[in-house]
């Protein structure tokens, strides 16, 4: 999916080059209406793909180190010297951790992509 995302950005990059010349074409009459709103929508539609792609991309990297991140949380309320009772949040850490096959940072043993390199790791 990453790989799409690149190619896209790349594909993205020479239509708002055109877009960007119908606008100036357009701006000194050179072109007519029709010319300049179909470089327009091309680039939209291209965009448009390109959003959505992202917004793919990053549900699937929350879907993939969102879970594994969650740590439990353990209420302890010491009574302090005073009388007073404080509380006091400790996390546990019961996750263990893994090593990216690609960069060799610590993931979460559940992660589906590294959160440093951002490439997928085996199951």
């Amino acid at each position: 999916m990453v790989d799409k995302l690149r190619n896209l950005l790349n594909d993205i990059q020479g239509s708002y080059e055109s877009f960007v010349e119908a606008y100036t074409l357009y701006s000194e009459g050179k072109i007519d209406e029709g010319a300049f709103f179909r470089r327009v929508g091309d680039y939209l539609m291209q965009f448009s793909s390109l959003t959505f792609l992202m917004v793919k991309v990053i549900l699937e990297l929350d879907n993939a180190i969102g879970k594994s991140v969650e740590k439990p949380v353990e209420v302890v309320r010491p009574v302090s010297s005073i009388g007073v009772e404080k509380a006091e949040v400790k996390e546990k850490e019961t996750e263990k951790e893994k090593i990216c096959i690609h960069c060799n940072a610590k993931i979460p043993t559940r992660a589906r992509f590294c959160p440093k390199c951002g490439k997928q790791q085996p199951q």
